[in-house]
């Protein structure tokens, strides 16, 4: 990372094996969503994996369903996820920086 003369050299980013991942849950009507999953090698900019399907299940879990399958198919094909992309809200756990006062 240092070069001789103590200057950052810009190392070019190791793109093989990283794909993004990308699903997108609508709503069809009250019941139904429809899911979509895309998931593009970064390296060669080329859709590896697409597919479509529609589900009963409510908008969280048929995200989660979605997500098995991605996993699924980046462990079966070698593949590493470096960014995945949703519509849904995704619950995030997080601590707070500060103290409350009593």
């Amino acid at each position: 990372m240092w070069g001789k003369e103590k200057h950052v050299e810009n190392l070019p980013e190791e793109l093989d094996g990283k794909v993004t991942a990308s699903i997108v849950v609508n709503a069809v009507d009250r019941q139904t969503r429809k899911v979509k999953i895309v998931i593009v090698e970064k390296q060669t900019e080329q859709t590896v994996f697409k597919a479509d399907f529609k589900t009963r299940l409510n908008e969280r879990i048929a995200y989660e369903s979605a997500r098995d399958i991605v996993k699924a198919f980046t462990k079966a094909n070698d593949y590493y996820i470096n960014l995945e992309t949703t519509n849904v809200e995704v619950p995030v756990v997080r601590t707070l920086n500060h103290k409350r006062s009593r």
